[in-house]
């Protein structure tokens, strides 16, 4: 600083670049530091066995409970795709996870839809609407990640005979009929590329809307969507899917051949039709995927993020897999058999879970707290099938 002559003017830089120092290792701090140490503490609770619940009942009460505060709150230990930017890691470190967008994320359309099916009163009833309304606008704008909430509207319509409910899943399922392709209907509208992802999503509305509103067509229109990614997505020896396909020539399966939550969108995609309603060579596919996995549980009882490799379990694989062949009748499991995965369950909330991806091919490798795990694991307790 002896090229500055002015005292003042010396001092003041002097002291300009010490709160500099000062705010950019804070800034270090809360967005790596403070980060690193939150997905450790998460990763303790991963691997931190829990007492098992002595009750379904009680272990079902409490995932709906901590899925009610994870839409009221945001998500609980939900991890990042990836260490990130400062500002993406600082919204991780210092916030956490809470989405009120008007096309609200997915992750919220599992957990309304759990809470919805367990509305067992009035008060209960109301207090879901009351959630619906704050996580999503009655509007037209729309994405496939809304078709979960399509779920819940019908399920709310059927509570309360408000039309407005069955307005918003009409408005919903017209969307999305509108842009079917001979390749589906694509998880992102603007991509040439169809992945998985999609069929678990709105296939459980196709399959209500149905029902509610006496539509074959909706009906129809979810035996297409599996048609389709029974030809472009599966594997023909095993019928386990890739995460997604090229819509366009050569129509090359994309991402990874053995993605465990993919493997679990396929199975919701499934659930629901009659298995005599879809074509000869999907039955061929489907039979196969039901073997793959059965042989896989079998073995194993539980799932990797990829299935079939060694590696720790993943209950946003594995539990939409056992739901699956728990509903399809190829395994049975008893009270004590689904209180074994409480051990994961920690004050309400289920861990043990991969993130989401953050594109194709990078798949996320932190652990932590799912939405679809948690709504699942609830499903799984429940003593009837909801799709």
């Amino acid at each position: 600083m002896v090229f500055i002559k002015n005292k003042k003017v010396r001092k003041f830089v002097l002291l300009f670049l010490f709160l500099f120092s000062i705010f950019g290792n804070l800034l270090f701090f809360f967005s790596s530091i403070l980060f690193d140490f939150n997905i450790r503490r998460i990763n303790q609770i991963n691997w931190r066995e829990n007492t098992l619940f002595s009750d379904v009942e009680l272990f079902r009460s409490s995932l709906v409970k901590g899925a009610k505060e994870m839409l009221r709150t945001g998500m609980v230990d939900y991890v990042p795709q990836n260490n990130g930017t400062i500002r993406e890691n600082l919204e991780f470190n210092l916030k956490g996870f809470a989405d009120n967008s008007p096309l609200s994320f997915y992750a919220n359309g599992w957990l309304l839809w759990v809470c919805v099916e367990n509305a067992n009163n009035k008060d209960e009833i109301t207090e879901c609407r009351e959630l619906f309304r704050e996580k999503i606008q009655l509007s037209s704008n729309f994405s496939v990640d809304q078709a979960l909430f399509g779920v819940s509207a019908l399920r709310l319509y059927e509570y309360t005979q408000n039309v407005e409910y069955l307005m918003y899943a009409d408005s919903l399922y017209g969307w999305l009929k509108s842009h079917d392709t001979n390749y589906g209907i694509p998880y992102n509208v603007h991509s040439n590329c169809n992945l998985i992802d999609g069929l678990g999503m709105f296939n459980p509305f196709f399959i209500r809307y149905s029902k509610v509103r006496g539509c074959e067509e909706s009906y129809n229109l979810a035996l297409k969507q599996i048609d389709v990614f029974a030809k472009y997505c599966c594997d023909k020896e095993t019928g386990i899917p890739s995460h997604g396909f090229l819509t366009e020539r050569p129509y090359l399966k994309v991402g990874s051949a053995n993605w465990g939550r993919g493997c679990g969108w396929f199975a919701m995609g499934l659930l629901g039709v009659d298995y005599s309603d879809l074509n000869e060579e999907t039955r061929k596919v489907v039979d196969k995927f039901d073997n793959s996995v059965r042989t896989l549980y079998i073995e194993n009882k539980f799932f990797t993020q990829f299935i079939g490799q060694q590696g720790d379990v993943d209950l946003s694989a594995t539990l939409p897999l056992i739901y699956y062949l728990k509903c399809k009748k190829l395994i049975s499991l008893n009270e004590k058999d689904i209180l074994e995965y409480s051990k994961y369950c920690h004050d309400g909330y289920m861990y043990n879970s991969s993130g989401d991806t953050e594109s194709l091919n990078r798949y996320n490798r932190y652990m932590g707290g799912f939405p679809l795990t948690q709504a699942i694991m609830a499903f799984l307790c429940m003593d009837r099938v909801i799709i």
